[in-house]
């Protein structure tokens, strides 16, 4: 019974619920109890759910580890703990990882029905979010295409929730390549289903999605409404991310103090939370408002921070910086000329 709770509890009140991870809790206490590994691993897969969404990345990757060595016990639904595991390596900063344990998932989650703990489908769930694994690893068009296919599958499917979720990583998506319409077309279709079908969580993804393609004013006020509703709901993973493109409406209008502040509250909020997939681009945004020689370390730093999580998209924004600036990333000079 407990368990039957948990998507519509996770749809309505979203997954740091203080009901949801009481009723995660109590019922991962009676599953071990009762010697129920096949419950205790869907318990194990909530609480990352909670965790991870609060923005305790670290934490989070234990409750998916712990749910894998669950799930060699139970094939059918080992494809939600690949899932989780990916999830959570890629807020790591280890997309390489992360894509195995996604594509692993995927197969072991086709044709599933929808998780009992997310609500979602597993199959859609995953597809969507390896998109983020993709772009990092520099394979842009087939990140876009990937979202794309998670979205049609959430249609065919003709499951919601599913389909917000899909919508959310591909507004986000559609962001990182800079496609303003794209992120716009598919913000604007996420409001309006979780406002259709009353969700949570997602609805703020497309909200400050939209703010971040208005730009200007209008589009600050848009985007500080998200990262407030999610903040007041203890929605906190992805906040790098979310106060980046904040500072970058900022330093369009020419606040760039105020986008000084923001990015250093971004740069905080990722190692407080351990959500290193955002780091080195938040570190390249601060560098780009400060003189050339404070500049040239902080660029320095991120690219060599991208280098060690392999992602190669953000690697080359933080060369391509220090090429500009006539520099290199171990210290040489480059010719201007050339």
């Amino acid at each position: 019974m407990l368990l039957e709770m948990f998507p519509p509890l996770n749809a309505i009140h979203g997954y740091t619920s203080p009901t949801l991870r009481a009723t995660l809790e109590r019922s991962a206490h009676l599953a071990e109890k009762l010697s129920r590994p096949s419950d205790l691993m869907s318990c194990m897969i909530g609480l990352f759910g909670v965790r991870f969404v609060q923005g305790h990345v670290a934490d989070a990757y234990q409750f998916a580890t712990r749910a894998l060595d669950l799930a060699e016990a139970e094939p059918k639904t080992a494809g939600q703990a690949h899932f989780v595991v990916a999830a959570s390596l890629t807020g790591l900063g280890r997309p390489e990882e992360a894509l195995d344990h996604f594509e692993r998932g995927r197969q072991l989650s086709r044709g599933s029905v929808s998780s009992h703990i997310t609500g979602t489908l597993p199959e859609v769930h995953g597809t969507a979010y390896a998109a983020h694994a993709q772009w990092l690893l520099g394979n842009s068009e087939q990140a876009v295409a990937t979202c794309w296919k998670a979205v049609q599958l959430a249609r065919s499917a003709d499951h919601p929730y599913s389909l917000a979720a899909a919508l959310g990583h591909s507004a986000i998506t559609h962001q990182l390549v800079e496609d303003r319409a794209g992120a716009s077309e598919a913000a604007s279709e996420l409001i309006s289903l979780c406002e259709r079908y009353s969700f949570s969580y997602y609805r703020e993804w497309g909200v400050v999605i939209d703010g971040w393609v208005r730009g200007g004013e209008a589009g600050i006020v848009r985007i500080q409404e998200g990262i407030d509703k999610l903040r007041s709901a203890g929605q906190r993973v992805r906040m790098p991310y979310w106060l980046y493109l904040l500072a970058d409406v900022m330093v369009q209008v020419g606040d760039t103090a105020g986008a000084r502040g923001i990015l250093d509250a971004a740069h905080a909020a990722a190692e407080q939370q351990d959500e290193r997939w955002w780091m080195p681009e938040v570190l390249r945004a601060r560098a780009r408002l400060l003189s050339r020689d404070a500049a040239v370390p902080i660029l320095r730093r991120a690219a060599t921070l991208a280098n060690d999580q392999h992602s190669r998209t953000l690697q080359a924004r933080c060369e391509q910086d220090l090429a500009e600036l006539g520099v290199g990333v171990e210290g040489s000079v480059l010719s201007l000329g050339g």
